[in-house]
């Protein structure tokens, strides 16, 4: 069995920045793709110090207890004022996986509410400081105390906002489409023939639908099909296995990187 070949620093942190300024952008979105993660533990972030996660004595949020694939000191999060963000790193070689993605020891990532934290099977949610919200003033005093001028800017102020976010998803989306063809290219490119079906590709893949991966691999001319006839031993039709083309690649750089790896 060849071993899997993992995305380079680089290509993650596209990745992860695009999937990140999705959430932004659509915080529905991010709610949606959370939501499932009923058993996770809430940690709330604080602006003041570094909170520490792992199973040490002094790790400000303790998880596997028993458990010595997590480390005493596994990730810490710390507000970085100059960049108005909370950022995590990585302490422990068994590294942690953020909103889906793999980041090893010595690793930086940028968090905002919501994202899920997964080390060695314990699910975390970050969100931001606890904080006290004032109690608004009834909608009849606040409407009362805004002036039409106020209210007309304000409207073409939201009109512009929701074409800007229309926009930025759908460039967000193509950039998504490309970094998911990247993807299915190192799976192929890593496998010992240079091929696989569109259901192993399907299964390395568990977030994408079947439609969407096989809708790519068709439309995609950097991907080529192998036809295959007859059956297997169980009876059912042999799959067409899908290589990657590189003599078509107009990446050059990808070309260079991936051509002969498998």
């Amino acid at each position: 069995m060849s071993e899997e070949r993992t995305s380079s620093p680089c290509e993650k942190s596209s990745l992860f920045q695009a999937q990140n300024t999705q959430f932004q952008i659509n915080p529905q979105l991010a709610k949606k793709c959370h939501e499932s993660l009923t058993d996770a533990i809430v940690v709330h972030g604080t602006c003041s110090g570094k909170m520490i996660i792992g199973r040490g004595h002094d790790a400000t949020v303790k998880i596997g207890k028993t458990n010595k694939c997590v480390s005493r000191h596994h990730v810490s999060i710390e507000y970085k004022s100059p960049l108005n963000r909370f950022e995590l790193t990585v302490h422990s070689p068994n590294g942690a996986m953020i909103d889906r993605i793999v980041f090893e020891q010595g690793e930086h990532v940028p968090i905002m509410e919501g994202t899920c934290i997964e080390i060695v099977g314990t699910k975390l949610i970050f969100q931001g400081p606890q904080t006290i919200i004032p109690t608004p003033l009834s909608p009849k005093k606040e409407e009362g105390n805004i002036p039409k001028l106020v209210k007309s800017k304000n409207h073409i102020a939201l009109s512009l906002q929701d074409e800007v976010i229309q926009v930025l998803g759908k460039l967000l989306q193509l950039l998504l489409l490309l970094l998911l063809l990247l993807t299915i290219i190192i799976y192929i490119v890593s496998t010992r023939k240079s091929t696989m079906t569109c259901k192993d590709i399907c299964n390395k893949l568990p977030d994408q639908t079947m439609i969407d991966i096989r809708t790519l691999l068709s439309e995609s001319p950097v991907i080529g099909c192998i036809k295959r006839l007859g059956k297997t031993a169980d009876g059912s039709a042999k799959e067409d296995l899908y290589y990657y083309k590189a003599e078509l690649d107009s990446n050059l750089e990808r070309r260079k990187r991936y051509s002969d790896v498998g």
